[in-house]
């Protein structure tokens, strides 16, 4: 089994353990009755992220609180955070996503930062 997909198992694992335990204390109720978990949906998205080609290994934070997930990180083009913000749309559990995501800066052939104003 490959390392990606070990750590994505154990990882919603770990959060379906973790959902359990606030299901059980009716902690995770919201005003509807409905139990949500929001341990499970990061877990799911993580997962999901960690599972896609064109993402190949972006190191995205995950929360989600009442089912809105919040994406955080540094992705290398527009592509990509469209990518990982339709993944998380997608994902069971996801009420909404807010994309904290940021663009990494364009480097020039010696390593320099490029498209920036000279002061």
């Amino acid at each position: 089994m490959p390392l990606r997909t070990a750590l994505a198992l154990g990882l919603l694992a770990t959060a379906l353990a973790a959902g359990g335990c606030a299901f059980l204390r009716g902690a995770a109720a919201d005003s509807g009755g409905t139990y949500v978990d929001d341990s499970a949906t990061s877990a799911r998205v993580k997962t999901a992220l960690l599972q896609d080609p064109k993402l190949k290994g972006t190191d995205l934070a995950v929360s989600t609180s009442q089912g809105n997930v919040t994406l955080a990180g540094v992705v290398e083009n527009p592509a990509m955070e469209q990518r990982a913000t339709q993944i998380a749309r997608t994902t069971p559990g996801v009420r909404d996503v807010k994309d904290s995501m940021h663009l990494a800066p364009l480097t020039g052939a010696a390593g320099v930062e490029t498209g920036t104003a000279l002061r």
